[in-house]
């Protein structure tokens, strides 16, 4: 019962703002399609730094539940879609 009241009394965050992600020497860029799907592309740098920077730009508000290629060569993906979700804070 008490989680049941926990749970309603938790609302998620106003969405993300859109923010450039960039390691200070090269971006990438962020496609947010709604519905906390994004489209990171990964072309101008390392796909571990850019999704890195993502996670820290959004940390507060986003958390990130799945990650799929977009399938665009079959040597390897030019960017990568991110599924995410709102953080819950209770506090």
């Amino acid at each position: 019962m008490l989680a049941l009241l926990l749970s309603l009394a938790c609302s998620p965050p106003p969405a993300a703002e859109m923010v450039s992600v960039t390691n200070g020497v090269s971006s990438a860029e962020v496609i947010d399609y709604g519905n906390g799907v994004y489209y990171l592309d990964a072309s101008g740098m390392q796909f571990g730094n850019a999704l890195s920077e993502f996670i820290k730009q959004h940390r507060r508000t986003l958390e990130v539940v799945a990650v799929a290629g977009d399938g665009s060569s079959r040597y390897g993906d030019a960017g990568y879609f991110i599924v995410t979700r709102p953080v819950i804070d209770c506090n």
